[in-house]
C-alpha cells in the first residue's frame, strides 16, 4: 500500500511566507467615506423663495437688490455663502440690529424636490436713537447731543442731528444721508450746519454758517 502524507491545515499567510502576517493579525481595510464638503458640494439644489420676516417701515424693494445673489445657488454650500454675503449686505445697510437666515426645504404644491427656501429674519433698528455726552478739555467745558433717525424714509436713508455747547464755542448741525439701492457705497449726504465762537481775549463773536453736498 502506498504512503499517506497528511497535510497540514494550518491557514496559510494571507501576503506571501517573506511577511510573516498572520491572518488573525489583519484588519479589514476602513472604506473611506466621500468628506461632507464635497458630498454637499455635488448635491444640486433650487432655491425656490427668499422670504424676510420682520420688515416694518422698511421697503420691501429696497431689499431685493442684497438678496439676488442667493437665487444663482446651485449647492448647499453656495446656498449657505450666498446667504451669509447677503446677510452682511442688510447689516451693511445700518437699519437692522440684528439678521439671522434659516434654509430649509421648500415647501407646498409647487415644492421641487431639491427646492430650498431662505429666510431672513430681520430686526430693525428703533426710529429714534440718541446720544448725550459730555467733553473737557483744552480749559473748555462742553456737553454734545445728538439725535440719529435711521431708515427714515423706508428706504436706508439717515437722518442725523448733532448740538454741541460749550463755554466757548456752541454748534448745531444737520445731516441727510441716502444711500442708491442695490450699491450703497454710491450715496449722497446733505450738510447743514452753524458755529459760534467767543473770543473773551479780543471780545470777538464769530459765527459760521454753512450748507455742504457730497456725492460718495
Amino acid at each position: 500500500m502506498g504512503t499517506v502524507h497528511a497535510r497540514s491545515l494550518d491557514p496559510l499567510p494571507m501576503h506571501g511566507p517573506e511577511l510573516g502576517v498572520q491572518a488573525d493579525d489583519i484588519e479589514a481595510p476602513e472604506i473611506e467615506q466621500e468628506p461632507k464638503q464635497e458630498v454637499l458640494e455635488n448635491k444640486d439644489v433650487v432655491v425656490q423663495r427668499v422670504h424676510i420676516d420682520g420688515l416694518g417701515r422698511t421697503k420691501e424693494d429696497l431689499l431685493s437688490y442684497e438678496i439676488a445673489e442667493v437665487f444663482r445657488a446651485n449647492n448647499l454650500i453656495d446656498v449657505m455663502r450666498r446667504s451669509h454675503e447677503a446677510r452682511q449686505k442688510l447689516l451693511r445697510l445700518g437699519i437692522f440690529r440684528k439678521v439671522e437666515v434659516v434654509i430649509d426645504t421648500s415647501q407646498g404644491e409647487d415644492a421641487l424636490p431639491n427646492g430650498l427656501d431662505v429666510t431672513f429674519v430681520v430686526t430693525e433698528l428703533r426710529r429714534l436713537t440718541g446720544s448725550y455726552n459730555t467733553m473737557v478739555g483744552n480749559n473748555e467745558g462742553s456737553m454734545v447731543l445728538g439725535l440719529k433717525l435711521p431708515n427714515v424714509f423706508g428706504r436706508a436713508e439717515k437722518l442725523t442731528f448733532q448740538f454741541s455747547y460749550g463755554t466757548k464755542e456752541t454748534s448745531y448741525g444737520l445731516s441727510f444721508f441716502k444711500p442708491q439701492p442695490g450699491h450703497f457705497e454710491r450715496n449722497v449726504s446733505v450738510n447743514v450746519y452753524k458755529v459760534t465762537g467767543q473770543f473773551p481775549w479780543s471780545s470777538i463773536r464769530e459765527t459760521d454758517r454753512g450748507i455742504s453736498a457730497e456725492l460718495g
